[in-house]
């Protein structure tokens, strides 16, 4: 193994790291007026309502993924299967493009 994998991985952990205690500086300093001023009842309001509906959307999410998987395994058991699974990965890869476009808008809106 190279040595430039193990600093990658050290470097990618150090810089999150920095991320995470940026932000715990930034929202529990309390130097900045308009940051993060603790849990209020207003927070928990329609709690209910976001998990309901976000339970939801997991399970759709899930339901997408697994279903390729599967398409994905039967593919193999095709007579030519190396030029169906090449197809369909084809397929698969403008298919994450169109959801990854979604779920980048649907993260824009919140």
């Amino acid at each position: 193994m190279s040595i430039q994998v193990p600093g990658a991985m050290i470097a990618l952990s150090v810089s999150s790291w920095f991320l995470v205690i940026g932000e715990f500086i930034y929202i529990f300093g309390g130097w900045c007026p308009y940051s993060w001023k603790g849990f209020t009842i207003v927070a928990f309001k329609d709690l209910v309502h976001i998990v309901k509906l976000s339970i939801s959307s997991g399970v759709m999410v899930y339901l997408e993924l697994s279903y390729n998987a599967v398409l994905v395994l039967l593919a193999g058991y095709i007579a030519n299967a190396k030029v169906a699974i090449s197809a369909f990965s084809i397929c698969l890869n403008i298919n994450a493009w169109e959801f990854m476009i979604s779920l980048d808008f649907l993260g824009a809106t919140w």
